[in-house]
């Protein structure tokens, strides 16, 4: 299991824009890094960084800045220019029990209303082209 995950910009504010931010904090709650760069940039927009500090406080997140050239450095500077084709975010077995289809196509649609950009219509059809190898047998 990964022990830590690092959320940049957009990736986060995708969920706090539409107020389920909670979503994360249930899936990866203290295992939820946001670089001090990510962070600063989130101090622009005043209601996202009253989120992000709501999540901090409550031990779902934390700050931490990386250091050039370390592995967690790397490891984030790969995922935000250059993710390995067929990277997994999240497969069924994680999501189980947090929220329906349904519920993330309602999602899906905010975030494409907030203008973020998705790799699908819908989260249906996200979930059926884009992870159809994941889905098989579990």
């Amino acid at each position: 299991m990964t022990e830590k995950y690092f959320f940049d910009t957009d990736c986060l504010s995708a969920f706090l824009w539409v107020r389920e931010e909670s979503i994360l904090a249930r899936l990866y709650a203290g295992r939820i890094i946001l670089p001090a760069q990510v962070y600063h940039e989130l101090q622009k927009v005043p209601r996202l960084l009253t989120r992000v500090d709501m999540l901090k406080n409550n031990g779902y997140l934390s700050v931490e800045s990386m250091v050039a050239g370390s592995a967690e450095y790397n490891d984030y500077l790969q995922m935000t220019t250059s993710p390995e084709a067929g990277m997994r975010i999240i497969g069924r077995g994680e999501a189980a029990g947090i929220i329906t289809e349904a519920a993330g196509n309602t999602i899906w649609s905010d975030m494409i209303q907030k203008h973020r950009m998705l790799p699908a219509k819908t989260f249906s059809e996200y979930l059926a082209n884009y992870h159809k190898s994941e889905w098989a047998e579990e």
